[in-house]
């Protein structure tokens, strides 16, 4: 342990600045300044950045494929929906051979006791146009209920 004074010539008195506790070996490592401590500081410095990057490499990576993995199952689901679609349509054309007629109607009261429903002059022009009247065969509709906001699915007054 060492311990240097500091002379002070106006008070004629010697004073410490500081009192240091290093060892020699110590003192050596805190004062390292030397080419190969700064470059070893470079070193580690360098290291931790690109432990850094590739780290970050890593999680942009896994974000990338999972996003991708996303994409790629709505898509799957997507084209499942169309298949099934497309099938529908495939066995609707042949029970009603190409006949397709869908529209939202409001009912109204009518005279009739039977079971029967009269529907609009448009629905008739548009079965005509698709060749239906013309088969001579009997027509069958379904018929439902539409349910929700405002609508009373029936089972109102």
């Amino acid at each position: 342990l060492k311990l240097t004074p500091a002379s002070s010539e106006r008070s004629g008195r010697r004073q410490f600045d500081h009192f240091c506790c290093f060892s020699r070996a110590s003192w050596a490592r805190a004062m390292d300044f030397g080419p190969a401590s700064k470059h070893q500081r470079e070193v580690e410095q360098r290291r931790r950045d690109a432990k850094r990057k590739l780290d970050q490499q890593r999680r942009d990576d896994e974000q990338r494929h999972a996003m991708e993995h996303e994409q790629q199952l709505r898509e799957e689901q997507r084209l499942r929906a169309e298949e099934e679609a497309r099938q529908r349509a495939a066995e609707e054309a042949r029970l009603n051979e190409g006949v397709r007629y869908a529209t939202q109607l409001r009912p109204y009261p009518s005279a009739r006791t039977d079971d029967k429903l009269e529907l609009p002059p448009s629905a008739l022009e548009e079965l005509e146009r698709q060749g239906a009247i013309e088969r001579g065969t009997l027509l069958t509709f379904k018929v439902s209920l539409l349910s929700g906001p405002g609508k009373d699915g029936g089972h109102g007054s």
